[in-house]
């Protein structure tokens, strides 16, 4: 791969940073700002990819080419395309998330591609983790691993536990998924296979940032779970989950039962969804000490009222960041 040349920010090229954050702290406030706000989204999404681009020497981490959904074309100096390319079609179905590998090697179609350049938009991920240590809670092939990586930090640990098992009928493979893109980038990202409620100081120490995307409803105790992750954060919490979105009352502090990945993966039991305010009431009785919830669902009054026909509770993606202190 192509060393980056270390280019100076220009103080127009921060300006530009800070513009696009606040583009994107503009989106889903009120409904009568829709329009606006998906117009600063798309328009905010832009000017970011521009700044990286950039800037992309800036202290010699920031986002790569792929980050900013270029194409990396460039394998390891004794790595043949072509054993590469018999491994990758053997696990392409198993990728959850959109890698471009170059040479025609890409992961998911497009449609997904877009929607994970706009998760990391709507996540607010610190554009510069020089120095920073992450913990990354089911990195099922590592995408957001290695993000974190591209992106300065010192050190990067990945866990998985029911992604990452070896099953009879050989679903999902993540494990050799994030191997395979690890050696691709030539990464140092580590990892471990562990479930979040095996989590302690003592087994992976602490970490600057906790990254939690699409992990907490998988859970069998979830408040547990938020209580092991408290015990490993040092600094912040980014939490991405699924919120449950109830007809009637969305106010109380409910949850979905769900068994846990192993029984409700053989019951096909719907996941543990949780309302807002159980979210919240959770961080706080977990031991984290502030929250703010960035992004909730879209079109909830839709979702509410399709609640109350079909007598089922609906869901949407929940954001929220939460700090030790």
């Amino acid at each position: 791969m192509e060393s980056r040349k270390h280019v100076e920010p220009t103080i127009a090229t921060l300006e530009i940073l800070k513009t696009s954050d606040r583009s994107v702290q503009s989106i889903g406030r009120g409904k009568d700002r829709g329009r606006e706000a998906n117009s600063k989204h798309r328009s905010g999404r832009d000017l970011r990819h521009f700044a990286i681009a950039a800037i992309g020497g800036f202290k010699g981490q920031l986002p790569t080419a792929a980050a900013a959904g270029e194409t990396m074309t460039d394998l390891p100096s004794d790595r043949s395309i072509g054993d590469f390319k018999k491994r990758f079609d053997e696990l392409k179905g198993h990728f959850h998330s959109p890698f471009d590998f170059g040479h025609g090697l890409v992961t998911r179609p497009r449609h997904v591609q877009r929607r994970f350049r706009r998760r990391l938009d709507l996540l607010q991920i610190p554009l510069d983790l020089s120095g920073k240590t992450v913990l990354d809670i089911g990195a099922w092939d590592g995408y957001f691993s290695f993000e974190f990586e591209r992106r300065g930090a010192k050190r990067v640990l990945a866990i998985d536990s029911f992604t990452w098992d070896q099953r009879p009928e050989g679903y999902p493979r993540g494990l050799e998924c994030f191997l395979l893109a690890r050696e691709f980038y030539n990464s140092k990202v580590e990892h471990q296979r562990l479930d979040v409620h095996e989590l302690s100081p003592e087994v992976v120490g602490t970490f600057d940032l906790v990254f939690c995307a699409g992990v907490l409803y998988h859970m069998r105790h979830p408040l547990l779970g938020l209580e092991k992750i408290r015990s490993v954060t040092s600094g912040q919490l980014i939490l991405e989950t699924h919120q449950l979105i109830p007809a009637f009352h969305e106010r109380e502090p409910l949850i979905r039962f769900f068994p846990g990945d192993e029984a409700g993966f053989r019951l096909n039991a719907p996941a543990a969804f949780a309302t807002r305010a159980w979210v919240a009431d959770a961080l706080t009785a977990a031991g984290f000490a502030r929250h703010r919830i960035i992004y909730t669902p879209s079109f909830r009054w839709l979702k509410k009222a399709a609640a109350l026909v079909t007598n089922r509770p609906q869901g949407g993606r929940l954001i929220a960041h939460a700090f030790v202190d």
